[in-house]
């Protein structure tokens, strides 16, 4: 790779075809390496296309691409039988898969079992299924079947059929001709014609953007020929939502909840991919030709049109260095035996102090970090040159279109995330957010006291040893827009977890002073594994003074500097000296 890119593409190449050093083979039409060493006395049938594609695959691989090589026939072992992977297979960097393991009988379930299975570990595989496709080497079928296991329909869409059922069958039994051009082969975008449904913009069948303006004249004799909606008790649009609940049920796709992380698409031309995040999935032709214009080339102009985002390009670009210089830094750590003696001996001191696994955690991972900052800065750097030829705006708009109208949510989530993380530690600590009856608190006792144990003597006498006393703040409700106008004046802490659909702003204080409140944290201030913990606070009763016992949930943390930043505020207002100004509004 030259030292400056030119391309978005190049960096596309860069972040995701440059680190793949191994690749898997699964087809049924292939001779394993075990195949070719019992049978080692006799010469390879090159005449044999199949033989003859193989050594071609191979070339590519060693020759051009200095990639390693394994080829299995999906038979021994029997891959997927009893849901069986082979481990290494997981960490493939490529997979070319074959559609159709048992011969011209095989559905492509087997086929579609593996990528669903690598869906689900931890290894980041590009998978090209290199098939001859169905009838007529229709691969348009095969890219189909294979979106059809990870698109998920919302079933409320269909709601409204309930009721039309039987009017809607009476319909198409008499007038099956009408109804021919809406088969599954029409219907194969499945994701737009739901996000159509979806958005209500059936009646929109003749904009030039529609999925239905080719079949707008179909659609148009149909909408004459029916009587008012009044009378016949459905529209055009009810019949198209029967079809795709048919569709929907012939492809055996889910109904349910919707993936958020998938993103696909099919082009006239084939090119297609479908991308989740863990795999990357693209649907060529198999046939004899070069596999360098067949594979490779189909593969970058897969990824070339999927247009990942530079963020996107930077994290596979992490994880790449990561894997080529972390053994190098980690030998550098080794080496440093006095520090190893020194880092272990305060480790055990504070074995029972997450902060020390914690502290001895991130500072190993920053040296690692550090190892490839210069080559991540550098990448950066180019990546921004290259984006930086068009208007910033028009950029944002290229990759996230949908984001671009509205800048305090995307305001919120950056500065959510600047601010705040999800719950990693295992007990109390400072900065940790929790929910008490709807009321969001932070807790601001430095962190030296909350470590469970640690400060239990000085309390003893008081609470015993079972409680921890610590100090929090009440955080306040704030409003997302308000915040993001004022976000750097020390005032707000913006919060995402599980418990809301979008960030959220609180202020620290409100306006005033902030609401502060003692708790007793049972358990010495360790959390469940639900990230519970169990709170005890005293409070006025008839005129006594009471405990009254609450359970706390978690659900986050604040980021060290900017818990530290808020613990040195409180402490400046408990501090505070008692001046004797008045405030204008005291007096007349």
């Amino acid at each position: 790779m030259s030292d400056t890119a030119t391309t978005y593409q190049d960096l596309i190449k860069e972040a995701f075809i440059d680190p793949i050093r191994t690749v898997t083979v699964i087809d049924d039409e292939y001779p394993t390496l075990q195949e070719l060493l019992q049978n080692s006395g006799n010469t390879p049938d090159t005449d044999n296309p199949n033989i003859a594609r193989l050594i071609n695959i191979t070339k590519m691989c060693h020759e051009n691409h200095k990639w390693s090589l394994d080829v299995f026939n999906g038979k021994s072992p029997k891959i997927d039988d009893d849901n069986y992977i082979p481990e290494h297979l997981h960490h493939s960097d490529l997979l070319i898969l074959d559609y159709h393991l048992d011969g011209n009988q095989d559905d492509g379930k087997r086929a579609r079992k593996i990528i669903n299975k690598l869906d689900f570990n931890n290894h980041f595989n590009i998978v090209l299924v290199h098939t001859k496709g169905v009838a007529d080497d229709n691969i348009k079928q095969v890219f189909e079947e294979i979106l059809g296991d990870f698109y998920t329909v919302n079933g409320d869409i269909f709601s409204s059929l309930s009721e039309k059922k039987e009017l809607i069958e009476e319909w198409l039994y008499e007038n099956s001709d009408s109804y021919k051009w809406l088969d599954k082969e029409n219907v194969y975008s499945i994701k737009e014609v739901v996000e159509f449904v979806s958005n209500g913009s059936l009646k929109k069948y003749k904009k030039p953007e529609h999925i239905f303006n080719s079949f707008s004249d179909e659609i148009s004799a149909i909408n004459e020929s029916l009587p008012p909606v009044s009378n016949i008790g459905f529209s055009i649009g009810d019949l198209i939502l029967f079809r795709l609940r048919e569709v929907i049920a012939h492809c055996e796709m889910s109904i349910g909840a919707i993936r958020n992380d998938l993103v696909w698409k099919w082009e006239d031309n084939n090119l297609n991919y479908i991308s989740t995040g863990k795999v990357f999935i693209s649907v060529v032709h198999k046939s004899s030709d070069d596999p360098e214009e067949e594979l490779y080339t189909a593969l970058c102009d897969s990824l070339n049109h999927f247009n990942a985002s530079p963020m996107h390009l930077l994290m596979a670009k992490i994880r790449h260095e990561i894997d080529e210089r972390g053994l190098e830094q980690a030998q550098s750590i080794l080496l440093n035996r006095s520090a190893q003696a020194g880092w272990l001996y305060s480790l055990l001191s504070n074995s029972k102090d997450t902060l020390a696994h914690d502290k001895a955690i991130d500072l190993h991972w920053e040296q690692l970090g550090r190892s490839s900052k210069s080559s991540l800065r550098e990448f950066s750097i180019r990546l921004a040159s290259v984006l930086l030829s068009e208007d910033k705006k028009v950029v944002i708009e290229r990759f996230f279109k949908e984001c671009i109208e509205n800048v305090d949510l995307s305001c919120g989530h950056l500065n959510a995330f600047t601010c705040s993380m999800p719950v990693i530690g295992k007990h109390l600590n400072t900065g940790t957010v929790f929910s008490v009856n709807d009321e969001f608190w932070v807790c601001l006792t430095p962190a030296c006291d909350l470590v469970p144990g640690q400060k239990s003597a000085p309390w003893k006498s008081r609470i015993g040893t079972h409680y921890l006393a610590f100090k929090a703040v009440k955080l306040n409700n704030a409003k997302l827009p308000r915040a993001n106008e004022d976000a750097n004046t020390n005032e707000f802490v913006y919060l995402n977890c599980e418990l809301f659909s979008e960030p959220k702003a609180f202020a620290f204080t409100g306006g005033g002073s902030p609401i502060w409140d003692t708790f007793y944290a049972s358990n010495q201030g360790l959390f469940t594994e639900e990230k519970k913990i169990g709170l005890a606070q005293v409070r006025e009763n008839e005129g006594n003074l009471s405990i009254k016992k609450v359970e706390a949930q978690v659900v986050a943390e604040l980021r060290y500097e900017y818990a530290l930043n808020l613990l040195q505020r409180f402490g400046a207002n408990q501090t505070r000296v008692g001046l004797d100004f008045i405030q204008k509004d005291n007096l007349w």
